[in-house]
């Protein structure tokens, strides 16, 4: 379960003392300054773009250059405020100079959110979006009562003692947005949020806010800052990042899931019944609504790095809920305000959902230099792409590397399309790095209508690295250029550019980001009624559009098909408005059925002669739907061919995998001569090692006699914790049930027994499943002595 976000909390004033920049020698200082250059101007792949759209006064050589000829005898506070300022004035949230161990680790913020809005009269204005409602936060607070005094929507007229608009004027000059648009999201958001990772500590304990209700009454509060630590960091004396691609604005993630308990009901928003459900991950829920364009979907994504679930289950949890609670919508709205992104593969998967064209991943290139050689030639194989791709710009002397995908486009398009009505989605100048990549995906492949409460998103165009996590690849041995920074510092910085697809293939989203089609500010009332006036807009465009979406395929099975030895492959479907049915295998067609135009009973339809069944196998069909020789939807299935199921021999099963033999076990993997094998007696995966992105299955297909029967085994694992999994699964009636639960991590060899009395004479299929990302890989799992008695 993930913690509480707004637990930890002290009030600023009583955490200070702990709030102590480290004392920093001349060569400390030194090392931070040779970093920031070797960074800055042999790595961070915008910085050409950056000298042609802001000009030679943000060329951070010569500012470092300055600073190490006067920072002899600088204090801490002061250096590390020039360092940052290097930085910013870069205009990449993805570039970042970070405080040190253990300072980075705490965050301030003041219990109120801000947003801009139209307010009645048609001006904009800055009004109270949230207001943190945690047990908590209201154990420390000086007086509750005066936060009880803040209600949504008022308008804030002076901060401390400035008029707002003045003290936006400053906090813009320094917010380090890429455009117009993302520099004032910035600046709002810095109102009542200060990382200490990358700002020093606000100077005072308490700010008083002049705000306007909705009556017209003017009136001041005074709010402490808090103060919040950060413990899975203050456990990392040079915190990381972990080893997926990763594009993320981390400071609007975090204010997220600070404001995530907000205080909705108000003595002016009392009637709001907000009806969101929860998904398997805190990032992400999801409702129904319904007006008179008709009913809705709508999911609130809140960034691209789930809290709980990895990647694959946080799409699978969208593809769950398209399937029941969205099913009979007239389309989707995903909200993507304020997403700060995160993981790259997330925003790649997720697109397949909700179209009929292939998703093309976008591409990647890398800023040609001597750094990147080292780093890219001591962490990359010799056949991957980027490192090749590096190779033949050194050698042909171009600024940068031809674009290569991070992500396989077989990889992004495994699932296929679920959702067949108009998609549209949502969001603003806070849409940062993933969430832009994602925006630009789904508009590319021309999956979705893009509607902006700002004229662009924010413009985070790059996978962003950092410092600490190159050093931590590279081994202490074999740093070249690179070298650990003083009490766990760190330098963040865009490494690879981010090259669009689709309609706008060859474009950039650093700077520009992605531009909306339709403007859908927001106005005050939004804050009253959950963005309804918006949200409203959005459904009156999803309804104008739905006669442009009128096929759609529905699988009676949405899950792997099971095809038997021998037997003609087929499979029960129902569809509409859908002339013929293409099959693909491995990008070849294989079959192409004529079929009646709607037919919502649904009938076995043939795969074709193309799908091989004489042998125990998996496979995958790409299955397109057509009408007047145009694609109208996309289903991916993926199928085994399986024996037939046998009964179980009245002594049992006894494996004691002494010769080679599997039987009566069938082994399905997805890289062939990569999954389980007998080897040294054992049952096991590969050859000492698994590999990257394997799937692989030991199953038996069995009909359990009357009698009880118990299933044991002894299981060693070794595995990358929390990403790669072994688990053992029954299926009966056609429903998984876990018999021994996902293991990861290194667990000693030991027995594991499992009663199968509540099986006794129905057929189940006991299967032995390994899962591996792409990254680390290990010794995988053993099992040995496997009996069913």
């Amino acid at each position: 379960m993930a913690a509480d976000p707004v637990t930890n909390l002290k009030l600023l004033k009583e955490r200070r003392s702990q709030l102590i920049l480290p004392s920093y020698t001349f060569e400390n200082k030194k090392d931070v300054v040779d970093q920031a250059r070797l960074i800055l101007g042999d790595v961070f792949v915008h910085r050409l773009l950056k000298l042609e759209h802001f000009g030679a006064a943000i060329d951070p050589l010569p500012m470092l250059k300055v600073l190490e000829e006067t920072m002899n005898g600088m204090d801490e506070v002061t250096f590390h405020s020039k360092m940052r300022e290097i930085f910013q004035a870069q205009r990449d949230l993805h570039t970042s100079y970070q405080m040190p161990y253990p300072y980075m680790c705490y965050r301030s913020f003041v219990p109120v959110e801000f947003k801009e809005v139209i307010a009645l009269n048609g001006q904009k204005v800055i009004a109270v979006k949230n207001i943190v409602d945690s047990e908590a936060l209201r154990k420390i607070l000086l007086d509750g009562s005066s936060l009880d005094t803040v209600q949504l929507g008022d308008v804030l007229l002076k901060y401390d003692g400035v008029e707002v608009e003045e003290a936006l004027k400053f906090l813009e000059a320094e917010s380090g947005g890429a455009n117009p648009a993302a520099v004032r999201r910035v600046a709002v958001s810095s109102l009542g949020f200060s990382s200490q990772k990358y700002e020093v500590v606000p100077t005072k304990d308490l700010i008083t806010l002049t705000l306007k209700n909705r009556l017209g009454k003017v009136y001041s509060v005074t709010l402490p800052w808090i103060s919040k630590e950060n413990e899975t960091c203050l456990k990392d004396s040079a915190p990381t990042m972990g080893s997926k691609a990763v594009a993320e604005n981390d400071n609007i993630n975090e204010i997220n899931e600070i404001f995530r308990q907000t205080k909705k009901t108000t003595t002016q928003n009392k009637n709001i019944v907000t009806g969101w459900k929860t998904a398997g991950d805190p990032i992400l829920k999801y409702k129904v609504i319904n007006n008179e364009f008709g009913r809705f979907g709508l999911f609130d994504l809140e960034s691209f790095s789930p809290s709980i679930l990895g990647v694959d289950a946080l799409i699978q949890e969208f593809k769950k809920i398209i399937e029941t609670d969205f099913a009979k919508t007239d389309g989707i709205i995903i909200d993507l305000r304020d997403n700060g992104g995160g993981y790259i593969g997330l925003g790649e998967g997720l697109s397949q959902l909700f179209t009929a064209n292939n998703i093309q991943p976008a591409g990647f290139r890398m800023k040609n230099s001597l750094a990147n050689a080292h780093y890219v030639n001591g962490t990359l194989g010799e056949t991957n792409p980027f490192r090749i791709a590096l190779k033949e710009a050194m050698e042909k002397g171009s600024y940068y590397t031809e674009p290569k995908n991070i992500s396989s486009a077989e990889d992004i398009n495994r699932l296929g399309q679920f959702y067949f009505r108009p998609v549209a989605i949502l969001n603003n100048a806070s849409c940062y790095s993933s969430c832009d990549l994602f925006s630009a995906l789904m508009q590319d492949h021309g999956a979705a209508v893009i509607f902006g409460e700002d004229p662009n998103t924010g413009a985070g165009g790059a996978n962003n690295v950092q410092l600490n996590t190159v050093i931590s690849q590279l081994g202490k041995e074999n740093l070249g250029p690179f070298k650990r920074l003083p009490r766990g510092q760190n330098i963040g910085f865009s490494f690879r550019q981010m090259i669009r697809v689709g309609s706008h293939a060859g474009e950039l989203i650093e700077d520009d980001g992605v531009k909306a089609d339709f403007l859908v500010e927001a106005k005050i009332s939004d804050l009253y009624t959950e963005s309804g006036d918006q949200l409203k807009a959005v459904s009156r465009k999803l309804n104008e559009m739905s006669s442009e979406f009128v096929s759609s395929v529905k699988l009676k099975n949405t899950n792997r098909q099971d095809l038997i030895k021998n037997n003609t492959p087929t499979l029960f479907a129902s569809w509409e408005q859908t002339s013929n049915i293409v099959i693909k295998s491995q990008g070849e067609i294989i079959g192409d059925e004529p079929i009646e135009l709607d037919n919502l009973e649904g009938r076995e339809v043939s795969l074709g002669d193309g799908v091989d069944t004489s042998s125990f196998k998996l496979g995958e069909l790409e299955i397109l739907g057509m009408l007047n020789e145009k694609r109208v939807w996309r289903k991916v299935i993926t199928y085994r061919v399986i024996p037939s199921t046998v009964a179980l021999p009245e002594n049992g099963i006894d494996l004691k995998f002494e010769s080679s033999s599997i039987s009566p076990l069938t082994i399905y993997s997805s890289k062939e001569n990569e999954g389980w094998n007998v080897r040294d007696g054992v049952l096991t995966i590969g050859n000492g090692k698994y590999v990257d992105n394997l799937h692989s299955e030991a199953a038996l297909f069995l009909e359990l006699p009357a009698k009880p029967k118990k299933l044991s085994f002894d299981a060693f694992v070794k595995t990358e914790k929390d990403f790669d999994y072994f688990q053992v699964l029954g299926i009966v009636d056609g429903k998984e049930i876990s018999l021994v639960e996902k293991m990861s991590g290194t667990i000693e060899q030991k027995k594991y027994e499992v009663d199968l009395a509540s099986y006794a004479g129905k057929k189940i299929e006991i299967r032995f499943v390994f899962d591996a990302d792409g990254g680390v890989v290990d010794e995988g799992p053993r099992v040995d002595n496997l009996e069913i008695k």
